[in-house]
């Protein structure tokens, strides 16, 4: 018989568990979890976690977190799962992550389709590349782009950029409370060594991130460069010279996700050497 509950600290071996066993769809929530542990509340990491478990083991499991979103891993049960955490917290639903038919499941069962900002949501690529196969760019061997973790120094222009990435990619609204959540994020981030940049003669001319870390494990998030810098190969020095560092910090896998219609991010990756292994939702919604 299966059974949703809430989970508690003694629950995270068995949830950590559950999760290790597909590694690059639970980058997020498993970040999270070694970030904050299964403590719920307002402040960065946090959420509440739920389960369903059958004979006692987990077979699926969400979190609901301080930003609102959901992120499952549940190949049974989705759409309960997010009508459990949701009722538990009472907090809106701004997102759902995590693979896709758990993610579109979700979505269905919570009712909420017609407030996606995507019209129908798009699914998304799960890529993995294991660092040792890692492709550098050309501009990046001969020097005449370079990279440099991002410094305290580089905010305002990141910040700026990473508003143009979310209104261009997430499609969100330009708006001030965007720019104050990003203001934030932004020097959380930097301050954690979690941003990059492309440069040419000093100067940034890209960025990419990781918004997961795991030992051994990296996931590659907020790829973007200026739309007048585009087409130069910058983005992919930033995101290759990320892995190059996290490689020599001695991870081993990256993981990223990218729009299925995104077709230069693809070729960006692909030529990095990310291999396609599977599907993945990042679906925004629109507020109620």
């Amino acid at each position: 018989m299966n059974d949703i509950r809430l989970l508690t600290p003694a629950d995270l071996p068995a949830l950590d568990a559950f999760l290790a066993t597909a590694p690059a769809s639970n980058m997020i929530m498993r970040s999270n979890l070694k970030n904050a542990g299964l403590v719920d509340g307002p402040k960065p990491y946090q959420g509440a976690y739920a389960a369903i478990f059958k004979n006692g083991a987990i077979i699926a499991a969400a979190a609901h977190y301080w930003t609102n979103n959901i992120i499952l891993f549940a190949p049974t049960g989705a759409g309960e799962l997010a009508e459990f955490l949701h009722r538990h917290t009472q907090r809106p639903v701004m997102g759902l992550i995590g693979p896709w038919n758990d993610s579109i499941t979700a979505l269905d069962h919570l009712g909420v389709r017609h407030r996606t900002i995507d019209k129908p949501p798009h699914q998304e690529i799960l890529y993995e590349l294991k660092l040792v196969d890692l492709v550098v760019p050309a501009n990046l061997a001969d020097g005449s782009v370079n990279y440099r973790p991002a410094t305290p120094d580089d905010a305002e222009t990141l910040i700026g950029w990473r508003i143009d990435y979310e209104v261009e990619t997430i499609r969100y609204e330009r708006t001030a409370a965007l720019e104050a959540r990003v203001r934030e994020t932004m020097a959380r981030t930097i301050a954690g060594k979690d941003w990059w940049v492309a440069t040419v003669n000093g100067t940034p001319v890209a960025m990419s991130s990781f918004n997961a870390r795991l030992s051994g494990m990296v996931q590659v998030g907020g790829v973007h460069t200026p739309k007048h810098l585009r087409g130069r190969g910058y983005a992919r020095v930033a995101v290759a010279g990320s892995l190059l560092d996290a490689r020599n910090d001695g991870a081993s896998l990256g993981i990223l996700f990218t729009e299925i219609t995104n077709t230069p991010a693809q070729k960006i990756y692909e030529t990095l050497g990310f291999k396609r292994i599977g599907d993945y939702a990042l679906i925004m919604l629109h507020a109620e």
